[in-house]
């Protein structure tokens, strides 16, 4: 959860800390990620999904 937010007239911006992908050969390969934005009742606003790999250069 990244917290409540009131209704106010411009968009609200939230920035992560960057994450560090993981290393080595067991975390090589595909992946699929699905994202939901919800409220506290179970309303969904955004469901997304994105595919990315993790590979040696």
């Amino acid at each position: 959860m990244l917290g409540n937010f009131s209704p106010q007239n411009e968009p609200y911006t939230y920035e992560l800390e960057e994450d560090t992908t993981p290393s080595g050969i067991f975390a090589r390969g595909s992946y699929y990620v699905k994202i939901k934005f919800m409220d506290d009742d179970g309303k969904c606003y955004l469901e997304m999904g994105y595919d990315f790999e993790i590979r040696k250069d």
